[in-house]
C-alpha cells in the first residue's frame, strides 16, 4: 500500500526517541506496536507500507493532523526554527495507550537499547506469537497477561515492583477514558500510580492520550532549555515542565520532541 505524503520523514519519526519497539532491516522499519506487526518504507513523498491499512497508518504515522499549520506556529520561535527545519516531517506517533504507560514505567533510568529488550522480553513471554516476513513479533500483552513469576525473566530490577503493582493498581476502564477529560486531571490520576512520576507521566499523555499541550521533561529536555532559553541558567525539572508549557502552548508536545531532537545533536 502507497501512501502520498506531505511533510513526513519516516526515519525521524522513529528514530526522535519515543517510541521502541521497531529496528530497520535493508531499508524498511519493522515495527510492532499492540496486536499487530508491519513494515514501512520511505521514498521521496511515497511511503509504502506493508501489514497495515491506510486508515491504521494515517492514525499511526498522524498523517491526518495540520501539520503545516503546527510547525508554522512553532517557528515563530527561533531555536524551534533551527530545529524544525534540521528534523522537518517528525511526527509523533499515536502509540496504544497500555503498551506506552509500560514502556515508559520500564524506560525510568535506562537506556533505548535496554529498553527495547526489555519490553520485546515482556511481548515475547505473555504476548501472542505473529509472524511476519518470516520473522517472528509478539504482541503486546494486555493488562490481565503481565501477572505472574515469569516477569522475573525480563530483569527490569527496580521497575519490576512497579508493574507488579500496576497489574493491581490500574483502572482500565478509567485510564482509557483519560482521552476525554483535561490534561490536569488526567495527569493527577496517572501519577497516583505506583511507579509513574510527572516525565513519565507526560509521556503517556503526549505520545498515547492526544494531550499535544503535555511537556515531558528528562535530563535532556532540561539541558537544551537552559542553554538555549536562559542562557545555561539550573533550573528545577518543574521550572523547565512549566515554562514549557506556557512559551509553547498548545503544540508544547511537538515543542519538546523538537528540542529533544535537536538538543542530542548538539552535545
Amino acid at each position: 500500500m502507497l501512501l502520498k505524503t506531505t511533510d513526513f520523514n519516516l526515519k525521524y519519526t522513529l528514530e526522535c526517541g519515543n517510541f521502541f519497539r521497531y529496528f530497520e532491516k535493508n531499508g524498511w522499519y519493522y515495527i510492532a506496536t499492540a496486536d499487530r506487526a508491519f513494515k514501512a518504507r520511505q521514498k521521496a513523498s511515497m511511503l509504502e507500507v506493508i501489514g497495515a491499512d491506510r486508515k491504521f497508518a494515517a492514525s499511526f504515522f498522524r498523517l491526518d493532523e495540520n501539520y503545516s499549520a503546527m510547525v508554522k506556529h512553532l517557528s515563530r520561535d527561533r531555536h524551534l526554527k533551527k530545529a524544525i527545519e534540521a528534523y522537518k516531517g517528525m511526527r509523533i506517533v499515536r502509540q496504544e495507550p497500555f503498551e506506552c504507560l509500560v514502556s515508559y514505567i520500564v524506560s525510568q533510568n535506562s537506556n533505548i537499547p535496554r529498553i527495547r529488550k526489555n519490553l520485546n522480553d515482556i511481548a515475547r513471554l505473555f504476548g501472542r506469537k505473529l509472524k511476519f516476513d518470516s520473522i517472528n513479533f509478539y504482541a503486546f500483552p494486555k493488562l490481565s497477561q503481565l501477572a505472574g513469576k515469569k516477569l522475573k525473566e525480563c530483569r527490569l530490577g527496580y521497575r519490576h515492583e512497579y508493574l507488579c503493582r500496576l497489574v493491581h493498581e490500574l483502572d482500565l476502564k478509567r485510564f482509557y477514558s483519560l482521552k476525554k477529560v483535561s490534561y490536569e486531571e488526567a495527569k493527577k490520576y496517572l501519577v497516583s500510580l505506583h511507579g509513574v512520576g510527572s516525565k513519565v507521566a507526560d509521556c503517556v499523555l503526549l505520545f498515547s492520550l492526544g494531550f499535544d499541550e503535555a511537556f515531558p521533561v528528562d535530563v535532556w529536555i532540561k539541558r537544551v532549555v537552559e542553554n538555549l532559553y536562559f542562557n545555561e541558567t539550573p533550573m528545577t525539572e518543574k521550572a523547565v515542565h512549566d515554562f514549557g508549557r506556557k512559551h509553547f502552548g498548545k503544540h508544547a508536545g511537538y515543542a519538546n520532541q523538537f528540542l529533544y531532537y535537536y538538543g542530542r545533536s548538539l552535545k
